[in-house]
């Protein structure tokens, strides 16, 4: 549109902004759940299934907490913009705290979905030791 009526669409660039937060905050949890993240396994792919699974929970744990942090912080930025007058985007005058509290409801989903990872790792860890004992204990 803007180059057939030669003049742009206003408020896009707010809208862009705003569909990346919406895709960062909430693609997460969905990237997690499906363990869909990029990870490059050069050390831990040599370690047993059991070591690997619990160095994923313990780092999904840190992520947790960090997530955690991530929604107490912007979830409180959030509250000082509602206070603060005429605090809104530039073209669409969209408040900003509205952005921040979207943020804080997707960093939240995401450190909620980060622990659930953790649990399914840990609960793999457990499965892969109890069939590492079965089989040793049908070797001797």
């Amino acid at each position: 549109m803007r180059y057939v009526f030669n003049s742009p669409i206003p408020g896009q660039q707010e809208l862009a902004e705003l569909g990346t937060v919406i895709v960062v905050y909430f693609g997460l949890p969905f990237a997690t759940r499906n363990r869909g993240h990029v990870r490059v396994e050069t050390i831990p792919g040599k370690f047993p299934l059991s070591a690997r699974s619990i160095l994923y929970g313990i780092l999904n744990i840190l992520c947790f907490v960090f997530l955690v942090l991530v929604t107490i912080k912007v979830f409180q930025q959030g509250g000082k913009l509602a206070l603060t007058p005429n605090n809104a985007t530039l073209i669409l005058r969209i408040p900003n705290f509205y952005i921040y509290y979207v943020a804080s409801v997707g960093a939240a989903i995401s450190a909620i979905e980060f622990l659930l990872d953790a649990v399914r790792y840990f609960i793999e860890c457990a499965a892969a030791h109890k069939n590492i004992k079965l089989e040793k204990g049908a070797n001797a």
